[in-house]
C-alpha cells in the first residue's frame, strides 16, 4: 500500500488499498483530526479493495495545502498503518 501526498499539500492518495479495514483507520483518523484544523475534505473512491484487481484508490483533495506540521502527522499516521509514503 502507497500513500502519496503532493508537493503543495493539496492532494493525499491512498492507493493500492487492498482491504476497507486499511482505508478505514487512516480515514477515520484523519478526518476529525485535519477537520478541526480548518480543512474542507473531498474524498473520491475508484477501484475495488482486493488486490487482483490493483487494490482501491482514495483520493482526498483539500481546501488549502497542508502546513509542515499536519504534512508530518499525515505522513506518520500513514506509516504506522502499513503504507510506504510518498511525497511528490
Amino acid at each position: 500500500m502507497k500513500c502519496i501526498i503532493s508537493r503543495d499539500g493539496k492532494t493525499i492518495i491512498l492507493c493500492e488499498v487492498a482491504n476497507h479495514v486499511y482505508a478505514e483507520r487512516v480515514i477515520y483518523a484523519l478526518n476529525p483530526t485535519l477537520m478541526a484544523k480548518g480543512y474542507k475534505l473531498t474524498y473520491y473512491f475508484e477501484g475495488s479493495p482486493q488486490i487482483s484487481e490493483g487494490g482501491m484508490i482514495i483520493t482526498l483533495k483539500l481546501s488549502r495545502g497542508l502546513s509542515d506540521e499536519d504534512r508530518k502527522f499525515v505522513k506518520k499516521l500513514a506509516e504506522l498503518n502499513g503504507y510506504v509514503v510518498v511525497e511528490e
